[in-house]
Protein backbone atom coordinates (compact mmCIF):
# COMPACT_ATOMS: atom_id res chain seq x y z
CA UNK A 1 0.00 0.00 0.00
CA UNK A 2 2.93 2.41 0.40
CA UNK A 3 4.53 1.51 -2.66
CA UNK A 4 1.15 2.15 -4.39
CA UNK A 5 0.48 5.92 -2.63
CA UNK A 6 4.73 7.07 -3.70
CA UNK A 7 3.32 6.03 -7.02
CA UNK A 8 0.37 8.25 -7.11
CA UNK A 9 2.08 10.97 -5.38
CA UNK A 10 4.76 12.82 -7.54
CA UNK A 11 6.25 15.53 -7.79
CA UNK A 12 6.80 17.54 -11.09
CA UNK A 13 9.41 20.53 -11.21
CA UNK A 14 8.03 23.77 -11.43
CA UNK A 15 9.20 26.38 -12.78
CA UNK A 16 8.83 30.02 -12.12
CA UNK A 17 8.30 33.23 -14.35
CA UNK A 18 10.91 35.87 -14.18
CA UNK A 19 10.33 38.63 -12.40
CA UNK A 20 9.79 41.80 -14.46
CA UNK A 21 11.45 44.25 -12.35
CA UNK A 22 9.13 47.32 -11.97
CA UNK A 23 10.19 50.82 -10.22
CA UNK A 24 8.16 52.63 -8.06
CA UNK A 25 8.04 55.53 -9.91
CA UNK A 26 6.15 53.39 -12.70
CA UNK A 27 3.99 52.28 -10.80
CA UNK A 28 3.12 55.55 -9.28
CA UNK A 29 3.47 58.62 -11.25
CA UNK A 30 5.84 61.27 -9.90
CA UNK A 31 4.44 64.64 -9.74
CA UNK A 32 7.06 67.86 -9.51
CA UNK A 33 6.82 69.97 -6.49
CA UNK A 34 4.40 73.01 -6.63
CA UNK A 35 4.91 76.58 -4.91
CA UNK A 36 3.53 76.59 -1.36
CA UNK A 37 0.07 78.54 -1.67
CA UNK A 38 0.51 82.04 0.51
CA UNK A 39 -2.31 82.93 2.51
CA UNK A 40 -2.56 86.32 3.24
CA UNK A 41 -4.18 87.78 6.41
CA UNK A 42 -5.10 90.98 7.25
CA UNK A 43 -3.76 91.83 10.95
CA UNK A 44 -5.86 92.01 13.90
CA UNK A 45 -6.80 94.97 15.68
CA UNK A 46 -6.60 95.02 19.25
CA UNK A 47 -9.93 95.45 21.49
CA UNK A 48 -9.88 98.29 23.80
CA UNK A 49 -10.93 95.85 26.96
CA UNK A 50 -10.54 96.89 30.80
CA UNK A 51 -8.17 94.55 32.31
CA UNK A 52 -9.22 93.19 36.04
CA UNK A 53 -7.81 94.72 39.29
CA UNK A 54 -4.55 93.39 40.63
CA UNK A 55 -5.04 90.59 43.63
CA UNK A 56 -4.47 91.96 47.03
CA UNK A 57 -0.33 91.69 48.10
CA UNK A 58 0.24 89.40 51.16
CA UNK A 59 1.90 90.39 54.20
CA UNK A 60 4.70 88.91 55.82
CA UNK A 61 4.76 88.86 59.38
CA UNK A 62 8.41 89.63 60.33
CA UNK A 63 8.96 87.11 63.40
CA UNK A 64 8.81 84.33 60.75
CA UNK A 65 11.73 83.29 59.45
CA UNK A 66 12.55 81.29 56.12
CA UNK A 67 9.44 81.51 53.94
CA UNK A 68 7.08 84.06 54.22
CA UNK A 69 3.84 83.43 54.66
CA UNK A 70 0.86 84.92 53.55
CA UNK A 71 -1.78 86.61 55.84
CA UNK A 72 -5.07 86.94 53.95
CA UNK A 73 -7.36 89.86 55.27
CA UNK A 74 -10.95 88.57 55.57
CA UNK A 75 -13.43 90.04 53.26
CA UNK A 76 -16.94 90.90 53.64
CA UNK A 77 -19.02 88.20 52.99
CA UNK A 78 -22.48 88.38 52.86
CA UNK A 79 -23.25 84.37 51.70
CA UNK A 80 -24.17 82.04 54.83
CA UNK A 81 -21.66 79.26 54.56
CA UNK A 82 -23.10 75.51 55.11
CA UNK A 83 -21.12 72.41 56.06
CA UNK A 84 -20.82 70.15 52.83
CA UNK A 85 -20.84 66.49 54.32
CA UNK A 86 -19.15 63.72 51.98
CA UNK A 87 -20.88 60.88 52.37
CA UNK A 88 -22.84 58.39 49.86
CA UNK A 89 -26.52 58.98 49.34
CA UNK A 90 -29.03 56.77 51.52
CA UNK A 91 -31.31 54.52 49.72
CA UNK A 92 -34.73 55.50 48.67
CA UNK A 93 -37.45 53.14 48.22
CA UNK A 94 -38.42 53.00 44.79
CA UNK A 95 -41.99 52.65 44.08
CA UNK A 96 -43.52 49.39 42.40
CA UNK A 97 -44.53 49.35 38.41
CA UNK A 98 -46.28 46.72 36.34
CA UNK A 99 -44.48 46.17 33.09
CA UNK A 100 -45.31 48.92 30.23
CA UNK A 101 -44.92 48.08 26.56
CA UNK A 102 -42.15 50.66 25.49
CA UNK A 103 -42.17 49.64 21.73
CA UNK A 104 -45.49 47.94 21.19
CA UNK A 105 -46.16 45.05 19.12
CA UNK A 106 -46.58 45.90 15.35
CA UNK A 107 -48.16 42.76 13.76
CA UNK A 108 -48.05 42.72 9.27
CA UNK A 109 -51.87 40.84 8.24
CA UNK A 110 -50.85 37.27 6.78
CA UNK A 111 -51.07 37.19 2.79
CA UNK A 112 -52.50 34.22 2.89
CA UNK A 113 -55.19 35.43 5.41
CA UNK A 114 -56.15 38.70 3.00
CA UNK A 115 -56.59 37.04 0.43
CA UNK A 116 -59.01 34.94 1.52
CA UNK A 117 -60.66 37.97 3.51
CA UNK A 118 -60.69 36.94 6.80
CA UNK A 119 -60.41 38.94 9.79
CA UNK A 120 -59.48 37.27 13.62
CA UNK A 121 -58.31 38.21 16.74
CA UNK A 122 -55.68 36.45 19.12
CA UNK A 123 -55.10 36.48 22.53
CA UNK A 124 -50.89 36.21 23.02
CA UNK A 125 -50.10 34.82 26.46
CA UNK A 126 -46.28 35.45 27.21
CA UNK A 127 -43.91 36.08 30.16
CA UNK A 128 -41.52 39.11 30.81
CA UNK A 129 -37.96 38.54 31.76
CA UNK A 130 -36.30 40.54 34.08
CA UNK A 131 -34.84 42.71 31.01
CA UNK A 132 -38.31 43.57 30.12
CA UNK A 133 -37.75 40.88 26.92
CA UNK A 134 -40.75 38.76 26.09
CA UNK A 135 -40.38 34.70 26.37
CA UNK A 136 -42.77 31.61 26.52
CA UNK A 137 -44.90 33.21 23.65
CA UNK A 138 -48.23 31.28 22.40
CA UNK A 139 -50.96 32.34 20.75
CA UNK A 140 -54.59 31.80 21.10
CA UNK A 141 -56.53 32.77 17.82
CA UNK A 142 -59.80 32.76 16.19
CA UNK A 143 -57.97 31.39 12.97
CA UNK A 144 -54.70 29.27 12.94
CA UNK A 145 -53.35 31.37 9.89
CA UNK A 146 -52.84 34.49 12.45
CA UNK A 147 -50.89 32.79 15.54
CA UNK A 148 -47.44 32.72 14.20
CA UNK A 149 -47.47 36.76 13.21
CA UNK A 150 -48.92 37.05 16.63
CA UNK A 151 -46.36 35.17 18.16
CA UNK A 152 -43.57 37.07 16.21
CA UNK A 153 -45.16 40.76 16.35
CA UNK A 154 -45.07 40.31 20.47
CA UNK A 155 -41.48 38.42 20.36
CA UNK A 156 -40.20 41.38 18.87
CA UNK A 157 -41.47 44.21 21.46
CA UNK A 158 -40.03 45.55 24.30
CA UNK A 159 -41.61 46.15 27.60
CA UNK A 160 -40.29 47.93 30.85
CA UNK A 161 -40.24 45.33 33.61
CA UNK A 162 -42.11 44.72 36.39
CA UNK A 163 -40.85 46.45 39.88
CA UNK A 164 -41.44 44.68 43.18
CA UNK A 165 -39.24 46.64 45.81
CA UNK A 166 -37.22 48.81 44.04
CA UNK A 167 -35.74 45.64 42.24
CA UNK A 168 -36.94 44.40 38.33
CA UNK A 169 -38.18 40.79 39.08
CA UNK A 170 -39.52 38.08 36.15
CA UNK A 171 -43.57 38.28 35.54
CA UNK A 172 -45.56 35.73 33.83
CA UNK A 173 -49.15 35.32 32.69
CA UNK A 174 -49.21 38.21 30.55
CA UNK A 175 -52.09 38.71 27.68
CA UNK A 176 -52.01 40.90 25.01
CA UNK A 177 -55.01 41.11 23.02
CA UNK A 178 -54.72 41.32 18.68
CA UNK A 179 -57.23 42.06 16.46
CA UNK A 180 -56.33 41.61 12.72
CA UNK A 181 -59.36 43.38 10.86
CA UNK A 182 -59.23 44.15 7.20
CA UNK A 183 -60.03 47.64 5.92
Amino acid sequence: MFATMTQLIRVDEVELPKVVQRPLSTITPQREPSDPVRIDRKPVTPLNVELPPMPPVSKIDPGVSGFPVPVIQPGNWTLLRETIRFAPPAPQAMGERLAQAIRPPVASYPRSMASKGLEGTCDVHFSLSTRGLPYDVTANCSHAGFEKEAVRAVSRAEFLPEIRQGVPVESHNYVYPMEFRLQ
